[in-house]
């Protein structure tokens, strides 16, 4: 995968893999069971994979477990970080023969009352499947993420912004089959790190939004022909 960054750098505070567990519970639910259903992805996809295998169903829906983000923007918890607000945005998903290309924005606004040092923003795009254990798909203390900006100081009631593309090549997407449809889900993952704080560890999923269904989401279509997608949207998981 090849990031290219743009602007200014972003900061963010932990979620544990158990809760990282409960999102992808969600997802999972999301892509189970049939075109008719929408299950959660957490607790689901373990006992799926205990019982050998993951159904898929075209739809996303936001998890329970998170406030939800407005529009393309995915606002952190506050409570995870209370001096640090964290909002990732997707601007467009791109899809070539080579590559699936992800637009984004990042936001850290320092909301206490003394400068952040050393702020740095980690972040990458993987794609969530079934078949691999949830700590290997949420971002955790032990995930190697690249390096996207840095800040050496945020001022107290400041925000910076970062923008750029990710870029992951076609042959390292996981493909979730749908009947005859080839399905992807694309995940953002987020790692924001600040002298004096815990990291704040985020991951969103990222798909398309639905005109009339409200906050549900759907995966992307490989078998279809390349194009540019911009009715997107972020959903945190956990």
């Amino acid at each position: 995968m090849t990031v290219v960054p743009e602007g200014a750098p972003v900061a963010a505070s932990g979620d544990t893999a158990e809760e990282g567990g409960k999102g992808l519970a969600w997802l999972w639910w999301a892509l189970g069971i049939g075109a008719l259903a929408i299950l959660a992805f957490g607790a689901w996809l373990l006992r799926s994979r205990m019982a050998g295998g993951a159904r898929v169903a075209p739809t996303i829906e936001k998890p329970v477990l998170s406030s939800e983000a407005r529009g393309t923007t995915a606002p952190a918890d506050a409570d995870a970080a209370p001096q640090l607000r964290v909002e990732a945005q997707a601007i467009s998903l791109g899809r070539s023969f080579a590559n699936a290309t992800l637009n984004y924005a990042i936001t850290v606004s320092n909301l206490g009352g003394k400068p952040l040092r050393n702020v740095r923003i980690e972040a990458d795009m993987t794609t969530a499947h079934s078949s691999l254990p949830v700590d290997q798909q949420l971002a955790g203390h032990a995930t190697t993420l690249p390096d996207l900006a840095q800040i050496e100081s945020l001022a107290a009631g400041a925000a910076k912004q970062a923008r750029g593309e990710f870029r992951l090549a076609v042959n390292e997407l996981r493909l979730i089959r749908q009947g005859k449809a080839h399905l992807y889900v694309p995940l953002l993952r987020l790692r924001i790190i600040a002298d004096g704080m815990e990291p704040v560890l985020k991951t969103f999923v990222i798909g398309q939004k639905q005109i009339g269904r409200g906050d549900r989401l759907t995966p992307f279509r490989i078998d279809e022909m390349a194009q540019t997608y911009r009715e997107i949207a972020l959903r945190p998981l956990g």
